[in-house]
Protein backbone atom coordinates (compact mmCIF):
# COMPACT_ATOMS: atom_id res chain seq x y z
CA UNK A 1 0.00 0.00 0.00
CA UNK A 2 1.42 3.63 -0.94
CA UNK A 3 0.42 6.73 0.01
CA UNK A 4 0.66 10.29 -1.79
CA UNK A 5 2.63 12.61 0.54
CA UNK A 6 2.83 16.11 -0.94
CA UNK A 7 4.79 19.03 0.61
CA UNK A 8 3.57 22.58 0.37
CA UNK A 9 6.13 24.59 2.13
CA UNK A 10 9.48 24.92 2.65
CA UNK A 11 10.91 21.96 4.36
CA UNK A 12 13.02 23.19 7.78
CA UNK A 13 15.03 21.18 9.47
CA UNK A 14 15.21 21.60 13.16
CA UNK A 15 18.64 20.59 14.69
CA UNK A 16 20.61 21.82 17.57
CA UNK A 17 23.62 19.60 16.46
CA UNK A 18 27.25 21.54 16.57
CA UNK A 19 27.46 21.54 12.74
CA UNK A 20 24.45 22.79 12.17
CA UNK A 21 25.01 26.10 14.53
CA UNK A 22 28.19 25.74 13.19
CA UNK A 23 26.42 26.18 9.09
CA UNK A 24 23.86 28.39 10.37
CA UNK A 25 26.55 30.61 11.92
CA UNK A 26 28.40 30.65 8.86
CA UNK A 27 25.83 31.45 6.50
CA UNK A 28 25.01 34.33 9.28
CA UNK A 29 28.40 35.79 8.59
CA UNK A 30 28.49 35.26 4.91
CA UNK A 31 25.42 36.98 3.90
CA UNK A 32 26.66 40.00 6.49
CA UNK A 33 29.97 39.95 5.06
CA UNK A 34 28.49 39.56 1.30
CA UNK A 35 30.83 36.69 0.72
CA UNK A 36 28.20 34.75 -1.41
CA UNK A 37 28.68 37.27 -3.69
CA UNK A 38 32.45 36.39 -4.01
CA UNK A 39 33.37 34.55 -7.30
CA UNK A 40 35.23 32.13 -5.54
CA UNK A 41 32.47 32.11 -2.50
CA UNK A 42 32.88 27.74 -2.38
CA UNK A 43 35.93 27.82 -1.01
CA UNK A 44 35.77 30.71 1.17
CA UNK A 45 32.53 29.50 2.60
CA UNK A 46 33.81 25.90 3.48
CA UNK A 47 37.28 27.71 4.92
CA UNK A 48 34.62 30.13 7.00
CA UNK A 49 32.26 27.00 8.36
CA UNK A 50 35.31 25.22 9.44
CA UNK A 51 36.48 28.09 11.39
CA UNK A 52 32.82 28.43 12.63
CA UNK A 53 32.78 24.60 13.39
CA UNK A 54 36.40 24.51 15.41
CA UNK A 55 34.72 27.50 17.64
CA UNK A 56 31.57 25.98 18.32
CA UNK A 57 33.69 22.09 19.11
CA UNK A 58 35.98 24.27 21.62
CA UNK A 59 33.60 26.66 22.83
CA UNK A 60 34.54 30.08 23.40
CA UNK A 61 37.28 29.48 26.13
CA UNK A 62 39.96 30.72 23.51
CA UNK A 63 38.60 34.01 22.34
CA UNK A 64 39.34 37.02 23.74
CA UNK A 65 36.76 38.95 23.94
CA UNK A 66 38.66 41.90 25.18
CA UNK A 67 40.58 41.95 21.85
CA UNK A 68 37.22 42.33 20.18
CA UNK A 69 36.17 45.73 22.03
Amino acid sequence: MSENVSINSPVEIKDNSKERVAFDLAMHIASVERLIDEKEYRKELLKLYGQCLKTIVRGFKHVDFGKMI
